[in-house]
């Protein structure tokens, strides 16, 4: 007995050009969404290399008194407490540093125009 095996079509939501980077989008608003995400985003990154660097002087007294055994297993222990200190202080924007450069940086976006923003 041989039966037909059928395959479902699958229908696939249509994407607009826009979206596959091929035509102009609608509006603004959606590429600016984007930039004020990598705004955003960067600005913590930032934010979270200058902590790094406050905290990895600032904590050599403390790693001297626990950890002064100079082995792999402290230098990484000390790299990742450093790094995670960093990482939930920017995020909470503990310096400020932050939001200032978010602002600095949309105000520069949002002088240029529309045009020069596409480039």
């Amino acid at each position: 007995m041989s039966q037909a095996i059928t395959t479902p079509t699958q229908t696939t939501p249509s994407v607009p050009n826009w979206a596959k980077g091929t035509g102009k989008p609608r509006s603004d608003l959606p590429r600016l969404q984007t930039e004020e995400a990598k705004i955003a985003e960067v600005s913590q990154q930032f934010e979270a290399i200058i902590l790094r660097n406050f905290l990895k002087d600032s904590l050599k007294p403390v790693f001297n008194t626990y950890l002064n055994q100079e082995n792999s297993t402290n230098s990484i222990y000390r790299y990742h407490l450093v790094d995670s200190l960093a990482e939930s202080m920017s995020q909470r924007e503990a310096l400020g540093i932050s939001s200032m450069l978010q602002m600095q940086l949309k105000a520069n976006l949002s002088s240029k125009g529309p045009s020069e923003n596409l480039k």
